[in-house]
């Protein structure tokens, strides 16, 4: 270093020795020093002291300042300077702390960018989670679509199948069977109607063509289509408006808006409630606008689903539990009052249901020239339909009062279906070779049974209320109805639907459209089996592998029966009633049980079991007629010798001689 001392940072202990230029006394020399940098002070030495020493010096930049004075104590004014420079270690170089910096800063960087990395495939990651939810979403509502469809459509086509083989089978033409047919084909076509018409409006290829016409006319012929609908739920229709002055409108849409809505409402309003329609005109925008409300008396709408009816293949649980159609209708009205340029909206009316609000211009300036048609309007409706479900046409209470008796020897079906057309075809059709009676809904189903305990149930999947799968559940976890057949119906055909269906312990499952053919001879195999099962116990010894024959807790409830009669067996006066207190079962539903099961009344299933029990004792156990007899309860034995010829074939002697095995038995009564 020019003019001081440049040292490496091992080099920070110096020593200076220095001398003043005063030689007369200079032992009275004195000196003053100032490391700046280092010390805050000037420091004073004399003579003596001429030696600086500091150690550990830190790396820097210092001047040593001195001053002398002599023996007349006379200071230099101007200090002598020595530059001194402590150089820092290399770790802590400017361009060390410099590469540290870079190092720091590039660390710092790298884990910014991993940070909004990491973010940014979380984000990618949630999204890709929102999409395929998003995804799922729309995939279960597509699926619920096609179901919704299919069942729509399937129902009336089992209904036409159904009827077109009759009419081949008995060649006469039915007038009442031609109008069924005639209303179902009508339905499908409907149906297949407002999927294209929603598809024309998604596609964007439907445009308003507006007529000049008066909107309560129009109103009243649509009313005119209703009233017999309404009559059938003694509903009583409403109308409160004035709409007498011209205006325009595209008649076709404003049919299918104004129907689908009172479509909704009846379908939405129970028995004896009513429907309030409401129009009126108003201004806006310079621009004569029409307001039209459709209220219904049902229960309304959840305040969490009013955003989501709009949606399309999206449906509401009616009042009875029901989701009706194929989840088109208020998504297709929405979407045309849309394309006739106003909205539509949902709420929920005080003291009342559901009230749906549209809005639409009427004036002529709001349309387009192209738009616009000076024609004549035809007022009246050809669109409004409404499918014939329970909902509308429910059992008449009369039917379900009436107790059908099988006096004949004939077995009672009870069928459970919503679609009252396809109901009255399977009770006609069945009613010629069984006793039948009809629901239409689930739980009106499932009451009957618990009622009128029918040999077998045909039940539709999809019904009001309570569906078919949640009905075949009530009835076989019922130890009164478990013995009793369930056959389901169904639109769907899928593989979870068939687990569904047999996870309920339904005994069998026929897809629609059915075949007259097919469901009768279903019916009749699964009765034979029941009859066959029910033969084993008129005859021989007691049926073995009962669990593969009858259900799970039919077989445990006649095991339980057995046990506690075998537990009884010295008891005499072991009776029904005595029975029934033990089972826990009234006298009449133990009756009813054991009857279904086994064809004997419990006085018979008794001494059924008794005599099996004298029988075992006899060739298991070596005991003689007379003490077996008094073993399994049986007073006289003459009575006894009777009974037990009855049940096996032979005496008690010669049963002892040579028994009778459960085989043996199967082979004779089957031969018998």
């Amino acid at each position: 270093m020019k003019n001081g001392l440049d040292l490496n940072y091992n080099q920070n202990n110096i020593n200076i020795e220095f001398a003043a230029l005063s030689y007369s006394q200079p032992g009275k020399n004195k000196y003053a020093y100032l490391l700046e940098g280092l010390d805050a002070v000037w420091k004073r030495t004399n003579s003596e002291g001429r030696m600086l020493n500091y150690s550990h010096i830190p790396p820097g930049t210092y001047t040593l300042r001195l001053k002398a004075s002599n023996n007349s104590d006379i200071w230099n004014e101007i200090p002598m300077t020595l530059s001194i420079r402590v150089r820092p270690h290399p770790a802590k170089s400017w361009w060390a702390i410099l590469l540290y910096s870079i190092i720091v800063i590039s660390i710092l960087i790298a884990i910014y960018y991993f940070l909004i990395n990491n973010i940014k495939i979380k984000q990618a990651y949630e999204i890709e989670k929102l999409e395929r939810i998003k995804e799922e979403n729309i995939n279960q509502f597509k699926f619920r679509f096609f179901t919704n469809i299919s069942h729509e459509l399937l129902t009336p086509l089992s209904v036409l199948s159904f009827s077109v083989e009759d009419l081949i089978s008995k060649r006469v033409l039915d007038n009442e069977r031609l109008k069924i047919m005639e209303r179902n084909v009508t339905r499908v076509m409907h149906l297949i109607s407002q999927l294209l018409d929603f598809r024309k409006v998604e596609s964007g290829s439907m445009m308003p063509v507006v007529l000049p016409g008066r909107i309560d006319m129009f109103i009243e012929q649509i009313c005119i289509c209703l009233q017999p609908l309404a009559d059938k739920k003694h509903i009583s229709v409403i109308v409160n408006g004035n709409g007498e002055q011209t205006i325009y409108f595209d008649p076709d849409k404003m049919d299918k808006i104004v129907c689908n809505l009172l479509s909704n409402a009846l379908r939405y309003t129970p028995e004896n409630g009513k429907i309030i329609i409401n129009y009126w005109l108003y201004e806006k925008d310079d621009s004569a606008w029409l307001r039209l409300e459709v209220i219904d008396s049902g229960k309304g709408i959840e305040p969490e689903y009013l955003d989501q009816v709009f949606e399309r293949f999206y449906q509401v649980k009616s009042v009875t539990g029901k989701t009706f159609g194929a989840g088109i209708g208020l998504a297709l009205s929405k979407n045309l009052v849309e394309n006739h340029k106003g909205f539509m909206t949902v709420q929920n009316e005080e003291n009342m249901g559901a009230k749906f609000s549209v809005d639409i211009p009427v004036s002529d300036s709001a349309y387009s020239h192209d738009e616009i048609r000076n024609e004549e309007i035809n007022y009246q409706s050809g669109t409004f339909i409404i499918d014939h479900d329970a909902s509308l046409l429910p059992v008449p209470a009369e039917d379900l009062n009436t107790t059908k008796v099988d006096m004949d020897g004939k077995k009672t079906i009870l069928i459970v279906e919503d679609n009252s057309d396809f109901r009255q075809l399977l009770n006609k059709h069945l009613s010629n070779y069984y006793n039948t009676l009809e629901a239409s809904n689930g739980e009106m189903g499932y009451e009957i049974c618990l009622q009128k305990h029918p040999d077998l149930v045909i039940t539709d999947m999809m019904m009001p209320v309570m569906n078919g799968i949640e009905m075949c559940n009530k009835i076989k976890n019922n130890i009164e109805t478990s013995h009793i057949i369930v056959i389901l119906l169904t639109a769907k055909t899928d593989e979870e639907t068939r687990y569904e269906s047999y996870l309920a312990n339904a005994d069998s499952y026929i897809a629609k459209p059915v075949d007259v053919r097919t469901l009768y001879t279903r019916v009749e195999s699964l009765l034979a089996q029941r009859e066959k099962i029910m033969k084993k116990y008129s005859y021989g010894s007691m049926p073995v592998a009962v669990e593969s024959e009858y259900s799970a807790m039919d077989a445990k409830f006649l095991d339980n029966v057995k046990s506690v009669i075998e537990s009884k067996l010295l008891n005499t006066e072991l009776n029904v009633l005595a029975l029934s207190k033990e089972i826990g079962m009234s006298t009449s539903s133990l009756y009813r049980k054991i009857v279904s099961l086994t064809n004997m009344s419990p006085v018979e299933f008794i001494r059924y079991i008794r005599l099996q029990s004298a029988a075992n004792m006899m060739v298991k156990e070596g005991a003689n007629v007379s003490e077996a007899a008094y073993a399994s309860g049986f007073n006289d034995l003459s009575y006894f010798s009777k009974s037990f010829k009855k049940q096996f074939g032979v005496s008690p002697k010669k049963y002892v001689l040579k028994p009778f095995h459960p085989k043996d038995n199967d082979e004779a009564s089957q031969a018998s």
